[in-house]
């Protein structure tokens, strides 16, 4: 089995050589004593609070409806801004229904032993009574305030969104979007996606990106769901024709993988503008002339207005302070230390006053093995068994649901991955033999698996969802 890894560096270099899987497993089993402990801890702490996801499940109530479930936001409680937050959220407040909107979830800068105690007193305290804990969460900061970490954890108990921009206003201008366009008399996209994959060769992870992901979602979409689906595939998949199919349509849904940027031995603020950003087909002699990047959003003219990005692709959401694949990067590949920021590709969609309403994507690296085993299809197969939880995520947004349950699949997987992998350390602690193979894949698939099930996290309110048509 090879380890095949998605993103390139400012200069067009893979940010991750592919590997055997022997080779990362060793490697892997060597750093995972100094992070045994935590995984324990998060695979104990949606069980010991006793509510996990499918209990809620059983509830006799619209979990896609936010008044119904709950509807809360969060805050760092020591964050400056509290009480601008509480201005700024106030009309989405109110709309959604929130019972104390002057009383947000608080975050008070506690690490991951204190977080088990958290989700008891604070998350499911609001429970007691008749109320039950909010089915919805939105966080306001970003990952300085409220880590990446923290918000993975409470994902696997809720719809988690986030909302970070740099400015106050933008805040004001997310919100008015939402609410203008929730009382619009029509909706402002039409039954389309554009469908984006770059395929950079048989050596490279995006042709298996293109071949299992992009292309048979694209025809799920246009055949279950009746959507017209523009195909940006291989050599199609350029720099202006994704920015021509962006403005020129009006498209539900944008679903790209591919490679995103992170911009290795540059400075940190250099790092914030160009991680994430969209690496597509070469067509130009310098590599960042192909790059759709925050600086190609031009907030003066729509864009996407109401529609959904999903961008599977590394660094796209965002970068951690430390990589969860730190064991098996090269010094080069090493990003300057730093705090974890989220990109600034889907900040700026976001903060566009005619622009998307939510953006999915994933922080850290992320894999080939995510979503295929990179072998072709078993006869009469449509995708791999691993891209479950990518079409439970369009199926989710196309059929109208709240964005914050695209990835409820995936969130899922989380506590239980983090206990097979402790398991799997314990019993390679008692033998006294190299890993067998087998032991090797299981090894490295399921920490790949466990990293999607952490990383992918949504930017925008849990609780908006699509407005499309009706079928024609």
């Amino acid at each position: 089995m090879t380890i095949m890894a998605f993103g390139q560096s400012l200069d067009g270099r893979p940010l991750f050589d592919r590997r055997s899987a022997a080779g990362a497993a060793a490697a892997l089993a060597q750093a995972l004593g100094g992070e045994i402990e935590p995984l324990r801890m998060l695979s104990r702490a949606v069980d010991e609070t006793g509510f996990h996801p499918v209990e809620q499940r059983r509830q006799a109530y619209d979990r896609n409806d936010p008044v119904a479930a709950g509807w809360t936001y969060l805050v760092n409680a020591s964050d400056p801004r509290c009480e601008a937050w509480k201005e700024v959220i106030a009309p989405l407040a109110a709309y959604r229904g929130m019972l104390a909107p002057l009383a947000p979830l608080a975050y008070r800068g506690e690490g991951p032993s204190a977080w088990v105690r958290w989700l008891t007193n604070e998350y499911f305290g609001r429970g007691i009574g008749r109320h039950r804990p909010p089915g919805f969460v939105l966080i306001l900061g970003g990952p300085d305030q409220v880590p990446f970490e923290f918000q993975s954890m409470l994902q696997t108990v809720a719809s988690v969104g986030r909302l970070d921009f740099c400015e106050l206003e933008a805040f004001h201008v997310y919100v008015a979007k939402l609410l203008r366009l929730a009382g619009a008399a029509e909706p402002t996209v039409d039954r389309e996606a554009v469908m984006f994959g770059p395929d950079g060769g048989d050596r490279d992870p995006t042709h298996y990106s293109r071949r299992d992901m992009v292309e048979p979602l694209a025809e799920h979409l246009r055949g279950r769901h009746s959507f017209h689906v523009t195909r940006l595939l291989g050599d199609q998949a350029t720099k202006p024709a994704l920015v021509s199919a962006l403005a020129s349509r009006r498209p539900a849904l944008v679903y790209v993988a591919g490679h995103g940027i992170a911009a290795v031995d540059a400075p940190v603020e250099e790092q914030r503008a160009s991680n994430g950003a969209i690496c597509c087909a070469r067509q130009s002699r310098h590599f960042f002339d192909d790059v759709f990047s925050a600086q190609d959003v031009d907030l003066r003219e729509p864009l996407l207005e109401g529609a959904v990005v999903f961008q599977f692709g590394c660094h796209g959401y965002g970068t951690p302070a430390t990589s969860a694949y730190s064991h098996w990067l090269e010094r080069k590949s090493q990003l300057v230390p730093g705090p974890e920021f989220v990109a600034a590709l889907p900040r700026r969609l976001l903060e566009h006053p005619r622009g998307p309403i939510a953006y999915l994507g994933h922080v850290d690296l992320a894999f080939l093995h995510a979503f295929t085993a990179g072998a072709p299809l078993e006869p009469g197969a449509q995708w791999h068994a691993r891209m479950a939880p990518f079409v439970r995520a369009v199926d989710h947004l196309v059929t109208l649901d709240p964005a914050g349950r695209a990835m409820e699949d995936m969130n899922a997987r989380y506590g239980g991955f983090n206990a097979m992998i402790a398991a799997m350390y314990d019993d390679i602690q008692r033998q006294h033999h190299a890993l067998s193979r087998m032991q090797s894949d299981l090894l490295v698939e399921n920490w790949i698996m466990r990293g999607d099930a952490k990383n992918y996290m949504l930017l925008g309110d849990p609780a908006v969802g699509l407005r499309l048509p009706a079928v024609g």
